[in-house]
This record gives structure tokens, C-alpha cells and sequence, in this order.
């Protein structure tokens, strides 16, 4: 039913599907290059059939298009370390972010930001940019003063493009620096400002570990500071206990966004956020990607080890739409409009202007084409390597 080839940057029609902008748009034909063109309703060939230079069509029809997957936590160059050098997880692969429908990445660092390196993170957005993605880049790590690669906070998102903000910066956790509240409100209000100097969102994505503190130091930047609560942006808002969801209802209820980490339940979150009256507009999801997810115990030993996959979003997806009946729009915006406009990102929506990032999905919600920037990377037969691959 589909092209089997597909110039890269070609003009393409992509015909007959439902399209989720992530709203519903209905049945419309959807006219793209590197851009989006133009949307209209489907059938209308008069619209077409008089453009003065050739169009590809895609027949899409009886499947469902919606936009390319924003994931605002991944760790590119890899993470771990918490059990020795063994346990440094791998870094990423193109291939693997494109199978999980994501088409924008924003990279980081977490614990190590010894032997895991700003440059080295930078290097690998820029490659994974070149091979098709968007990338952005979260400066510094979970330590304060964080890492920098220009010497400042504000500097870093000033001058270098990538770097949309900081984080993670860990908190109540017992990985983290155990930054102080004085040095926290300083970070964040030079990352704000930064922001406003850039054009930037200059947000602070916090780690949010389970320690008895939980959401205290947040609170303090809102309540002591004049620094507007939409600056401070945690995340791993689920899997730490009732409580701290809890604390990130009360912090949406007060204007905030929160992030929460795609684990097997996290729908179950995402439900409790809905029926207790959540702002779901407020509430993203990301993958943690290559980052390590360790199980310590009360005395803080490490007792269960693995890694985050990209695919973990879309996995989420799937269960709140196929099992628990959530309307396509309603669950896909907490991966594409939501971090997208949070972010400042001009990313997660279809319309006429934006980059062509659109995901072809089948009756299952699998994937079965990828475009990014209107570069065609995946088929049901085949998918983008990286230049180097195994």
C-alpha cells in the first residue's frame, strides 16, 4: 500500500490516513518536504493534481499518522557506572531510536560526568543529527556546581545551540552532591536568564530520587524566590513511591510541568493523574534511554541492575491507548506537543510550517514508517543504520 522508495527531501503526499496533530484532524491528505505544506481534507485530488511539479504519493490509508516522538531524556553517550566500570550502559543507536518512533532527542549526562564528558555528549547529538534526528542537550549532570563546556551556566546556553538548559540535577537522592538550597536557586536563575538572553526555554531538569526531602528544595525556589515555577522541571515523577506522585499533582495543581520515566507502570500513573484532576497538558513522559536503572535497597546497596530502552515511550503509549481506552490524542501528547511547547522546541506537532517529523502507525500503534525533517527512515522492511553499526 505504500511506496516502496521514497526520495529524501522530495515533495511527498502522504494520502488517506487518520492524522493526529496530536489533536484529530480526521482523514486529511498531508503535503510535505523538509516542512509540513499543507493539510487538507482528503479526496480533494483538484488540490494536487494541479501543482506545477511532481508529487509523491503515499497511500496511507487505514493507518494513523502522528507527529515524530520528542523524548526530553535520553542518555546519548551512554550512563551507569554505580556498580564499577562493568557497569557503564552502551551508548546509543540510531536505529533504535527510529523503531521507537523517536525523532527528537534531548541528551544528558547523570551520575558520571567523570569519564561521561559535555564534549563527548555534544559530539554524539551532532552525529545523530547528522544522520537524521534533532537533537537538543541538557548541560551539565547530576552534580552541583554542574559540568559546563564554556566555563559558566549561562555561557553554555547562551553560545552553544544544542544547549537548551540544565539537568539532571539530582535531588534527594543519595547519588547526588547534596546541593544546598542557595546553590539550587542560583542555577536555576542563571539558567532562566540565560533563556531569556538566548531565546531559549533555559529550564533545570531535576532527577527527583526517593529520599525523605523529596520535592523540598523545589518548593523553596517557588516560595523564597521570585523565579517563576515553570523554570524548575523534575522528572522520574513515578516509581518513587505514592508520595511523590503525590507532590507532582500538587506541583501541576500550582502550575508546574512534570516528567514522569516510561517503566511497565507507569500508566498506572498517568491514570492517577487524570482522575485526581491533573492539568495532563502539564505532565510529559520520557524514555531514560541508555540511562541505568539501579534498585538499592533501604541501606543504599545496589541489589538489581539494567539499562532504559527508547522504545519504552511508545511501549507506554500502546497501554494507555489499547488497554486502558485513552483517546490517541490525549496519550501521544505527553510525547510530542507537551515536552515540544514546554521546551520551546518548535517540535510535536503537525502544522503547516513544522518540520515533516510524522510517524506512520498501524491498527496496533506499531511503526511502520518514520520521517524526520521529511527524510524517509524507516519502512516496514527497513530501517536508517548509523554510519558505524554492528
Amino acid at each position: 500500500i505504500f511506496m516502496a522508495t521514497i526520495a529524501p527531501h522530495s515533495l511527498k503526499l502522504l494520502r488517506g490516513a487518520t492524522v493526529y496533530s496530536p489533536e484529530c484532524l480526521g482523514k486529511v491528505d498531508v503535503l510535505f518536504s523538509t516542512k509540513i505544506v499543507a493539510i487538507i481534507p482528503a479526496g480533494n485530488d483538484n488540490a494536487w493534481s494541479q501543482l506545477p511539479f511532481p508529487v509523491e504519493i503515499i497511500d496511507a490509508s487505514n493507518h494513523v499518522v502522528v507527529p515524530g516522538l520528542v523524548d526530553v531524556h535520553v542518555h546519548a553517550t551512554g550512563g551507569g557506572g554505580e556498580a564499577g566500570p562493568k557497569s557503564r550502559t552502551p551508548e546509543s543507536q540510531l536505529d533504535q531510536f527510529i523503531e521507537s518512533g523517536i525523532t527528537t532527542v534531548v541528551g544528558l549526562l547523570g551520575t558520571d560526568s567523570v569519564t561521561r564528558t559535555e564534549i563527548n555528549l555534544l559530539t554524539k547529538l551532532n552525529a545523530l543529527e547528522e544522520e537524521g534526528l534533532t537533537t537538543f542537550m541538557w548541560g551539565g549532570a547530576y552534580r552541583v556546581p554542574p559540568p559546563t563546556l564554556t566555563g559558566s551556566v549561562q555561557s553554555d546556553i547562551v553560545i552553544v545551540d544544542k544547549v537548551i538548559g540544565f539537568g539532571e540535577i539530582a535531588i534527594s537522592d543519595h547519588r547526588s552532591s547534596a546541593p544546598t538550597f542557595d546553590e539550587i536557586a542560583r542555577l536555576v536563575a542563571d539558567a532562566r536568564v540565560a533563556g531569556m538572553l538566548s531565546g531559549k526555554s533555559g529550564k533545570t531538569h531535576f532527577h527527583m530520587g526517593s529520599g525523605k526531602r523529596m520535592m523540598d528544595l523545589l518548593w523553596r525556589v517557588v516560595d523564597e524566590t521570585e523565579i517563576p515555577i515553570t523554570q524548575l522541571y523534575p522528572t522520574h515523577m513515578c516509581g518513587r513511591g505514592e508520595a511523590l506522585l503525590k507532590e507532582g499533582l500538587k506541583w501541576v495543581a500550582r502550575g508546574g510541568t512534570i516528567d514522569l520515566t516510561c517503566e511497565d507502570d507507569t500508566h498506572e500513573s498517568l491514570i492517577f493523574l487524570k482522575e485526581n484532576g491533573a492539568d495532563m497538558s502539564r505532565v510529559t513522559i520520557s524514555s531514560d534511554a541508555y540511562g541505568s536503572l539501579p534498585v538499592f535497597d533501604d541501606k543504599g546497596v545496589l541489589v538489581s541492575y539494567d539499562y532504559g530502552r527508547p522504545q519504552a515511550i511508545l511501549n507506554s503509549m500502546r497501554q494507555l491507548v489499547k488497554t486502558h481506552a485513552w483517546d490517541i490524542s490525549e496519550a501521544f501528547s505527553l510525547c510530542t506537543r507537551n515536552p515540544g511547547s514546554f521546551l520551546q522546541l518548535n517540535k510535536g506537532e503537525l502544522k503547516e510550517g513544522r518540520d515533516a517529523d510524522l510517524l506512520v502507525l498501524d491498527a496496533d500503534l506499531q511503526v511502520q514508517y518514520v520521517f524526520s525533517r521529511g527524510e524517509l527512515l524507516k519502512t516496514p522492511t527497513w530501517t536508517k543504520k548509523p554510519m558505524c553499526h554492528l
